[in-house]
This record gives C-alpha cells, structure tokens and sequence, in this order.
C-alpha cells in the first residue's frame, strides 16, 4: 500500500517484477533445502541429536552459499540480456542488480529460521519476518521517499530491512540449536540432495499461482500490467496467511508425527487443519471480492482496473484453502 502511494504504476510493476524474479531464484536456491531443514532437523530434536541438527544445517550452509553466490554473478553479468531479452524492458536491469543484496540475505535468513521452526519456536519465524521485516520496508520506504526517491525507495527497504532481519535470525538460531560437542562434520549432502531437489520442483510448481504468473504478465504485457496484477496479489494474499500460518505451526508436528508412525494422530491433525483452515479463509474470500473495486481504490484510482483479477484470485485461492495443508503433508513426510 505504501509503495504503491510512492511509485507511480509503472515504477511498481518494474518494482515488484524485479522482486519477483529475484524471488524465483531465491526459491531455486533454497526452498527445498530449508522445508529438508525442517523436516531433518525437526527428527534430529526429535531425538535430543544436536550433533545431527548442527550436521543438516552445515549441509545446506556448503550447498547453499556457492549456489546463491553463482545467481548473484549471473545476475550482475546478464541482467541487460535478462531485462531486455526476456521481459523487453531495459530499466528493470538496475532493479534486479540493487537486489542482489536482497537475495543473499533472504536466504540465510530463511536457512536461520527453518531451524528455529524445526524446534518448534515458530515465534522468531513471526517476529523476524513477519512483524519487523514489513514494518522496517514501510519505514525506511517513507523516510527515503520524502528524500525525494521513487522507485530505489522500495528497492533500499526491502535490503536495509532484510539485512537486519537475517541478524536479527541468526541471533534467535545460535539461541535456539544447542551446541555440538567438537567433532568432525559428517556432510549430508546426499540425503539433502535427494529430498529437497523434487520439493524445490514442487514450490516452483506451486508459485505458478503468483510469482510466475507475475513473470509471464511482465513478459506479455506492459509494466502497468505487472503492477495491476501485484496489487491485486498482495490484497487476496491476506487471505492466504491463514494456511501459511497453519503450515507454518504445525510442519515440524507432522514430520514428528510421520516419525514415529502415529498415522492416526496425523490423520485426525490434518483433518482438525483443514477444517479451520477453511473455515476462516472463506469469509476473508468472500468479503475481499465483494468489496474488490474499493480496497483496489484504496492504492489509487488507477488499481481499481484490478477488480477483475482480484476476484478470480478469490476463487482460486479458496479451492486451495479447501484442501488445507494436503501439500505441506506431503512434503514434510518425505513424499
């Protein structure tokens, strides 16, 4: 909301296809190997392991760091080709260079907090990311844009604001994990490898909904286009934060749970889940398509464009809240 009282429409739509892509590949380098994080670690407290906890976390640290440090190159060398070539858009180039920061920060913090979450302080997850990430974004976006910036506005908050989130994470991860005796690291990288590669495939398949959509309209279509469609994201994304914060509590339960062979107690678990999952998204559902052409003119005239969208969203994003938590299921007993 802020941003988009900042930026005109195009800035917003370069904006956050900039964010988009970067996020992309952010999932590409992490996103299977912080839910493997959550899963192993989480097994590995299960069994009062700390050497075993502290061997998964080196693992994705070895695997991680190169990878992401390879994008970041890619990034810096190609971004004309990638900005020109692909989405037909030069000034995006600049965008995804100032977010290089961005991306190697987001994903230590992500590796920080999985294992917070495997020990079940989903409390950290909340504070870091949820609470003072966006409320530094909001700040440091308003302070710097009566500086007079536009568009690298949003682009300094979103680096100033993670960069002390991801402190911020590593400070609640030494307090959580307990210390390991001194003793040679025995690598999982073929056990992490094997997990998380086809749940990175499974995330991408499932950003389909958002963030590759949103690239497919920055490549079809104007930055207009891209900023419209962003908008209309993050208002029906308030109605998905019901079963995120479900996934969220209850991931590293089930991968106790599918540990221990308790089927019956994950059964009658899931079901509980599903349930409420649904029953709190399909009144947020309801209420935001019903009002759509006026939460869109809340961001500016021009966004009421989205009302459309917003309510197609809607009703996907509803059919996905009435399978409750089917895919984290999944992912977090190893399927």
């Amino acid at each position: 909301f802020v941003l988009a009282k900042i930026m005109t429409i195009e800035e917003m739509g370069l904006f956050f296809l900039g964010i988009n892509v970067v996020t992309v590949l952010t999932i590409i380098a992490v996103g299977g190997l912080a839910t493997g994080l959550r899963r192993y670690v989480s097994i590995a407290h299960g069994k009062e392991d700390a050497g075993l906890a502290w061997d998964y976390f080196n693992t994705s640290i070895i695997i991680v760091v190169p990878f992401v440090s390879a994008i970041s190159l890619v990034i810096l060398m190609f971004s004309e080709e990638i900005s020109t070539g692909l989405f037909s858009k030069p000034d995006l180039a600049n965008v995804l260079i100032a977010l290089i920061p961005f991306l190697n920060l987001y994903v230590l913090s992500q590796l920080f907090l999985s294992v917070t979450q495997a020990y079940k302080q989903m409390k950290y997850w909340v504070i870091c990311l949820d609470i003072v990430n966006n409320l530094l974004r909001i700040l440091i976006a308003l302070a710097l844009a009566l500086l007079g910036f536009s568009l690298y506005s949003g682009i300094w908050a979103y680096v100033i604001a993670i960069l002390v989130t991801t402190m911020m994470a590593f400070h609640y991860f030494k307090k959580t994990i307990p210390e390991r005796e001194k003793k040679p690291n025995n690598y999982k990288i073929s056990e992490m490898m094997s997990f998380s590669f086809p749940v990175t495939l499974s995330i991408i398949a499932d950003t389909s909904n958002g963030l590759l959509a949103a690239l497919l309209v920055g490549f079809f279509l104007s930055a207009s286009d891209v900023g419209l469609y962003t908008v209309a994201i993050k208002i029906v994304g308030v109605g998905a934060i019901v079963l995120s914060s479900f996934n969220t509590m209850f991931s590293p339960l089930i991968s106790q749970l599918h540990n221990q062979n308790k089927t019956k107690e994950l059964k009658t678990l899931f079901t509980c889940i599903t349930r409420w999952v649904f029953s709190i998204s399909l009144p947020v559902y309801i209420l935001i398509a019903w009002y759509s052409g006026s939460i869109g003119a809340l961001f500016g005239e021009e966004y009421i464009a989205a009302q459309v969208c917003i309510i197609v969203l809607c009703l996907g994003l509803l059919v996905n809240a009435l399978t409750g938590p089917s895919g984290n299921m999944l992912l977090m007993s190893g399927y």
